[in-house]
């Protein structure tokens, strides 16, 4: 304030009187003189000061993003339009070339421009995924347009658009056909799809068929599956028959291998054969009937294969079957696999596919298919023995704990049984174990034999034996006989030769003829 006097108070240039205070004209305005002005000036249309407290017209400018005309008025700058006292920047896909006031102008359709504040129509540029055409943009082949968002989208993969626009939509291919990806813009984009082959004469594509496949998007022929593998249900591909598995690589199928079973289609790996079963060769493909109870064991892979029950044999790989018994005087063990697990009784041997007694002479004291022992000597047994104390002192001596040779004149048959000689017969030696054991004493000669046992004649006059079991007698030497003397019958030696004749040769019976013919053939 300016005082020309104390009671003398004006505002100065650029200010306004409000009530006792002089207060800067605000921006967008100014005040030019002295003294107590109760408003500032407005400054004219489109103009602004930069600064308050303005006081000259000279201080309004034109507002920001405005210029001066050519007859100096201000207008909003091209690219800018107004609102309100403001010039604002042209909003997104509009643009403004010119000097003025007036509105931004739109893109043409499916155009915008990258920023605000846009000056001609060269800033309008396609949209995303818009083409430039003779007026705008619009959808390029292979592409259809999307109302929200404003999008042109490629045809999806089965479809194909052949010409740029926006009304039109994309066209199917035809049946059991398909396009590689989403986009395509030609109808020979459409192929067979995989399990279809393309025929020219029908000008379509059509299933494959037998045992042919075709993995392929595409028009080529259908191919036959490997060995031992066949079409899944779409013919894109070929799987594993049951009995069959790919080991190396897919679709190269290989027998399941021995003991392993495959019942399904695919390339799954064949799965081990339960415990105790098995297949009669590769390829089996199916769990009962490929894996089989081994040799010893009944019933079935998928409810179990069991040990047969003991005294019963089953050979070889089979389904349920009748068991084989096991021969007479045996048993077996339960999971007998052939007869050769059926073992003897004690007592008994195995005699090719049966088990015969143990033989004389020997036992067998377990179970089992050994041949059977000898007894120890001098023991002997009955057939059939099952025990070492069934060995008991065999022929030619006696006893029980200990076995003893059999006395002399009798003979032992073993089994604690004696006999003793009949009479005029004898041993020489203990240990005698049968009737011809005992020979005609000393005194007799043997003449034959009756009912086994040796008949025995007295030695005639003249003649002796000296031991048992001869056949003929000795005569007496010369100078025994000079004397005159004649000897009597039976005589067991030379010095017999001396005894006078006692008794006539009559003893036992025996006729006087058998004697004198016994002297006429005796030996000197």
């Amino acid at each position: 304030m300016y005082a020309d006097s104390p009671d003398a108070c004006l505002c100065s240039p650029g200010a306004k009187r409000v009530g006792d205070t002089c207060l800067a004209c605000p921006i967008g305005s100014y005040q030019t003189e002295l003294g107590l002005v109760d408003a500032c000036t407005v400054c004219p249309s489109n103009r602004t000061t930069w600064y308050e407290g303005s006081t000259s017209l000279t201080d309004c400018n034109c507002r920001l993003y405005s210029l001066l005309d050519d007859v100096g008025d201000c207008h909003c700058a091209p690219g800018y339009t107004i609102s309100g006292v403001d010039c604002v920047a042209c909003e997104y896909s509009t643009y403004k070339p010119d000097l003025g006031n007036h509105n931004c102008t739109a893109c043409p359709p499916f155009t915008r421009t990258v920023s605000t504040a846009s000056k001609s129509a060269a800033a309008c540029v396609c949209k995303t995924s818009f083409v430039p055409a003779a007026v705008g943009c619009t959808c390029g082949a292979g592409r259809y347009r999307q109302s929200s968002p404003d999008l042109c989208v490629p045809c999806p993969a089965g479809a194909y658009k052949e010409e740029a626009g926006v009304s039109a939509g994309c066209s199917t291919c035809p049946v059991f056909s398909s396009t590689f990806a989403a986009g395509s813009k030609r109808a020979s984009d459409c192929l067979c799809l995989p399990g279809y082959e393309y025929e020219a004469d029908v000008m379509d594509c059509m299933p494959c068929t037998g045992n042919t496949f075709k993995g392929a998007l595409a028009n080529s022929a259908c191919q036959e599956c490997h060995a031992g593998s066949q079409p899944d249900e779409t013919r894109s591909l070929c799987q594993c028959r049951p009995g069959y598995a790919a080991y190396s690589a897919p679709g190269s199928c290989q027998l399941c291998p021995q003991d392993t079973w495959k019942d399904a289609v695919g390339d799954q790996h064949c799965q081990l054969c339960p415990p105790h079963s098995g297949t009669m060769h590769a390829g089996a493909a199916s769990l009962d009937a490929g894996c089989l109870c081994n040799a010893g064991y009944n019933g079935t892979a998928s409810s179990g294969c069991a040990p047969v029950p003991a005294g019963v044999f089953k050979e070889g790989k089979g389904p349920v079957q009748a068991f084989q018994p096991c021969p007479a005087n045996s048993q077996g063990q339960p999971g007998a696999a052939s007869v050769a697990d059926c073992l003897c009784n004690a007592g008994y041997a195995r005699a090719g596919d049966t088990c015969v007694p143990c033989s004389a002479g020997t036992y067998k004291a377990a179970v089992g298919n050994v041949a059977c022992p000898r007894c120890p000597a001098p023991r002997t047994s009955h057939a059939g023995a099952s025990t070492l104390a069934e060995c008991v002192c065999g022929p030619g001596f006696l006893g029980y704990d200990v076995c003893t040779p059999c006395p002399t004149d009798s003979y032992c048959l073993g089994f604690n049984v004696q006999e003793p000689c009949p009479n005029t017969t004898g041993t020489p030696e203990e240990g005698a174990s049968e009737l011809a054991d005992c020979l005609c004493e000393p005194g007799y000669f043997t003449n034959g034999s009756a009912s086994g046992a040796a008949v025995c004649v007295p030695c005639g006059v003249d003649v002796f034996t000296d031991k048992h079991g001869s056949e003929t007698c000795t005569r007496c030497a010369v100078v025994f006989l000079a004397a005159g003397r004649i000897t009597t019958c039976g005589l067991t030696g030379q010095s017999g030769c001396l005894s006078p004749q006692d008794e006539l040769c009559n003893r036992a019976g025996f006729p006087p003829s058998l004697f004198s013919a016994n002297s006429a053939n005796s030996s000197l």
